[in-house]
C-alpha cells in the first residue's frame, strides 16, 4: 500500500458522549486523528477498519448552517466530526469513502504497524503447540487412549481444519478418510478438551451429510462409537454420551433437504441427541444492530432494560450459557463424553466448546490460557476472522445525493490539496469497506433486502442526511459478531467469578478492539491453512506482522484481575460453583466516554446451579 500525506483540517468539533472539543483533524493512510490544543486531552486514534458506518449530515438552525460526519465503530464508540465549511465537510467525507475500503489482505494495517518500542514478549505466534497443549491436557503416555496424526500435515484432509489432529489410538487413517466423506467440509470428530479428572472429552466436527436418503457412514459410527468407548473405566452406567447439536431441531432438520442434517441415534451406540435451539449468525448480525441502533442515538444517555432484551442478544447469550453448562454437566457431573457441532462447526460450536473449557478448566482463565486457548478453539479450528469481522470487502460505488450544492462538485481547489493519491490507490482505497461488516454487517445484506440499521436516517426536522458510507462485503451475510458474543459471555462469567480470572476486564475489551483494528496479524484469515499459506515479499506472516499476544504480554501489567486467587490443589476447578446471576452488562462494548447508564432491573438469570 502506498501511503497518503497526513491532510491537516483545522477547526473541527468533536463531539464524544457529552464531550466537545474544538481541534485538529488528521486523514492518515489507517487511521482518523483528532487532535486538540488542550494538554489535559488524549489524541484521539480511530483505525479505518473499526468504523461501522460514516454519515454526512446537515443540520441547520436559525443562527448557523453546521456539517457534520458522524461515525459508528463496531466497538461502539460514536463520533460526530462539526465543520463550518460544507466544503471541507465534503471532502473530508470524499477520503473517508477511498480510505474505508480494505480490498486486500496486505493493505491492512498490520503490515505497516511498528510498535514505537520493540514488544519484550515474542512468543505470540508459537504460543499454542498442540502436542504440548494436549499433553498439559492428559493426551500423552502409552496408556492414553488418544493419538495425534498427520492425516492433514498438508491441509489436503480438511482445509479448514488444524495440521494436528487427535483422534482415538483404535481409529486408523484409512478409518478416516472414509469418514471425512460424511461431514460437511470435512469437519469430522476431533478431540478438543480432555477432562484430566476422570478423562471425559469434548469432541467437535461439523453436521453429517445425511440427506434425504438417509444416508448413513459405517466409518463414522465407528469412530464416534471408539471416542464414547474411551475412559470406560471412569464412565457412569446412569448417563448416556452426548450428542449436542447447537441448532434446533427445525433447521436441523431443514438442512436434510440441503444434503446435511443430524444423527440418528439409532446408529450411534448409548448417547442422546440435544438440540440447542441457538441461532445462526444472520439473527445474531441483526441482534447487534438492534444493540447499535439503540446506543447510537443522539444524546441517548440511558438504555432501558426493555430496550435491550428487544434487540434479542440477552436471549442468544442465555442460550450459549445454557449449552455450555449442560456440556460441563454431562462432562464433570455425568462422567460422559460430549460431541459439539452446529453446521460447518466453526461458529456456535467454538462459542459452546469454549465456553466450555473456561468453566472446566482454570488454565483457560489465566492471560497465557486464554491466549492458548483462542489459539486452539478459534484460529487453528478454523472460525473465519475475516468474513465474520468483514476485514475485506470491494470498493463500493457510492453516489452523492444532489442535495450536496454543484458548487462542490465543480470545485477545483481543495483545503485538503495536501492529500495526493499514488498511481496504486486503488490499494489504499480499501480500509473502509472492511470496516462496517465487522461486526455487525448491515441487514441491508440479508436476503430479504431488510434495511441496514446503522444506515436509518435522522428524521429530526434540524438534521437530514446527505450521505453515508455502509461497506458493500464480497461476503455480505458472512458477517457476524461471533467472537464479540463469545467474549460477552466470557464476560458475564467473569463479572461473577471475580476472583477466578488472571486477566481483568479489560483485556477482553482491548481483545474485541483488536479482532477488528487490523494492528495484528492474528485475526486476519479465516483458518490455519490461510495464515500458514501467506506469503508477503516473500515473508510468512509471522515475519511481516506482530502477534496480538506479544502485545498483551508485553503490557501484562495492565490486564492483571488484583482480585485474582491461583487455584490450589484443594481448591474447585469448575467455575459454576460460583454465584450463578449472570447480569446484561454493556461496558464490553460502549466505550467509557460514552456516560451511558444501563439500567438491567432485575438480574437476568442464566447460570443455574447444577444438581
Amino acid at each position: 500500500m502506498d501511503y497518503i500525506e497526513y491532510p491537516k483540517v483545522p477547526d473541527v468539533v468533536m463531539k464524544k458522549g457529552k464531550k466537545v472539543l474544538q481541534g485538529t483533524l488528521y486523514l492518515t493512510t489507517h487511521h482518523i486523528l483528532f487532535s486538540t490544543d488542550n494538554s489535559n486531552e488524549q489524541e484521539l486514534w480511530i483505525a479505518y477498519s473499526t468504523i461501522q458506518n460514516a454519515d454526512l449530515k446537515n443540520l441547520v438552525n436559525e443562527k448557523n448552517k453546521n456539517y457534520e460526519i458522524h461515525i459508528s465503530c463496531k466497538n461502539f464508540l460514536f463520533i460526530q466530526f462539526t465543520f463550518s465549511s460544507e466544503k471541507k465537510a465534503y471532502e473530508v467525507f470524499t477520503y473517508l469513502k477511498k480510505l474505508i475500503n480494505i480490498t486486500s489482505v496486505e493493505s491492512h494495517y498490520a503490515f505497516y504497524y511498528k510498535p514505537s518500542k520493540e514488544f519484550r514478549a515474542t512468543n505470540g505466534w508459537t504460543i499454542y503447540d498442540p502436542i504440548e497443549e494436549y499433553k498439559r491436557l492428559g493426551v500423552s503416555g502409552p496408556d492414553c487412549e488418544w493419538r495425534c496424526t498427520d492425516i492433514n500435515s498438508k491441509y489436503e484432509f480438511s482445509i479448514t481444519y488444524p495440521r494436528k489432529l487427535f483422534v482415538p489410538k483404535k481409529i486408523s487413517d484409512n478409518v478416516l478418510y472414509y469418514a471425512v466423506k460424511f461431514r460437511s467440509k470435512g469437519r469430522i470428530p476431533v478431540l478438543s478438551y480432555f477432562h484430566k479428572k476422570n478423562h471425559m472429552t469434548i469432541t467437535r466436527s461439523s453436521q453429517p451429510m445425511v440427506g434425504i436418503k438417509q444416508n448413513r457412514s459405517a466409518q463414522d459410527e465407528k469412530l464416534v462409537e471408539e471416542i464414547f468407548k474411551t475412559a470406560s473405566e471412569y464412565k457412569s452406567p446412569s448417563y448416556k454420551n452426548l450428542i449436542v447439536d447447537a441448532r434446533s431441531s427445525t433447521n436441523a432438520i431443514a438442512n436434510v433437504a440441503m444434503g446435511a442434517g443430524y444423527e440418528n441415534v439409532e446408529y450411534y451406540k448409548n448417547c442422546k441427541l440435544k438440540y440447542l435451539k441457538i441461532e445462526n449468525i444472520h439473527v445474531v448480525r441483526d441482534s447487534l444492530n438492534k444493540l447499535i441502533e439503540i446506543s447510537r442515538k443522539s444524546n441517548k444517555v440511558y438504555i432501558s432494560k426493555n430496550e435491550i432484551e428487544k434487540s434479542g442478544w440477552l436471549k442468544h447469550l442465555h442460550s450459549l450459557l445454557e449449552g455450555s453448562l449442560l456440556i460441563i454437566k454431562y462432562i464433570d457431573l455425568y462422567n460422559s463424553h460430549v460431541l459439539v457441532h452446529c453446521s460447518d462447526g466453526w461458529d456456535r460450536t467454538a462459542q459452546l466448546v469454549a465456553i466450555s473449557e473456561v468453566c472446566l478448566d482454570p488454565y483457560y482463565r489465566t492471560i497465557e490460557g486464554f491466549e492458548v486457548l483462542v489459539e486452539k478453539e478459534w484460529v487453528s479450528f478454523g472460525h473465519k476472522f475475516s468474513h465474520r469481522c468483514g476485514l475485506l470487502a470491494k470498493e463500493s460505488s457510492l453516489n452523492l445525493n444532489e442535495v450536496i450544492s454543484s458548487k462542490i462538485f465543480k470545485s477545483k481547489s481543495s483545503s485538503l490539496s495536501s492529500i495526493k493519491e499514488s498511481p496504486t490507490s486503488n490499494a489504499i482505497s480499501s480500509t473502509i469497506n472492511a470496516v462496517s461488516n465487522i461486526t455487525s454487517a448491515a441487514s441491508k445484506f440479508l436476503k430479504k433486502g431488510a434495511a441496514n440499521i446503522t444506515n436509518q436516517k435522522d428524521h429530526s426536522p434540524q438534521a437530514s442526511s446527505i450521505d453515508s458510507i455502509s461497506k458493500n462485503s464480497t461476503l455480505p451475510r458472512e458477517t457476524s459478531p461471533i467472537f464479540t458474543q463469545f467474549l460477552d459471555c466470557i464476560y458475564q462469567l467473569w463479572i461473577q467469578n471475580p476472583t477466578q480470572f488472571e486477566f481483568n476486564d479489560d483485556f477482553l475489551i482491548q481483545l474485541n478492539t483488536h479482532v477488528y483494528s487490523s494492528q495484528f496479524g492474528t485475526f486476519l484469515f479465516n483458518s490455519e491453512y490461510e495464515r500458514n499459506d501467506f506469503r508477503y515479499n516473500g515473508k510468512s506472516l509471522d515475519q511481516c506482522t506482530y502477534s496480538v499476544w506479544d502485545w498483551f504480554n508485553t503490557n501484562k501489567g495492565n490486564y492483571i484481575n488484583p482480585l485474582y486467587i491461583p487455584p490450589t490443589k484443594d481448591s474447585p476447578n469448575i467455575m459454576t460453583e460460583s454465584p450463578e446471576k449472570i447480569k446484561f452488562i454493556l461496558k464490553l462494548f460502549i466505550q467509557k466516554q460514552m456516560n451511558v447508564v444501563l439500567d438491567t432491573g432485575q438480574n437476568y438469570i442464566i447460570v443455574r446451579r447444577m444438581k
